[in-house]
């Protein structure tokens, strides 16, 4: 159990929140405007703000700068 509390406990840096605040934003507007897409579009991008994956996670989105021959 340890193995997925720590990784949600641990990390958090500005853009990690930033993208927490966002992504609440956008769930209470999926509520308040009664909108599913919208709201699909919040449950998509909380799962990567709190399990820190996709563009959000640490270098998940860097380019491979190694040159093949």
């Amino acid at each position: 159990m340890d193995r997925f509390i720590i990784p949600l406990k641990t990390g958090w840096t500005l853009r990690r929140f930033i993208g927490f605040a966002i992504a609440l934003f956008i769930s209470i507007q999926s509520i308040l405007l009664w909108d599913p897409v919208l709201g699909l579009l919040s449950i998509v991008f909380l799962f990567q703000v709190i399990t820190n994956t996709g563009c959000l996670g640490s270098q998940s989105c860097t380019v491979n700068n190694t040159k093949f021959n």
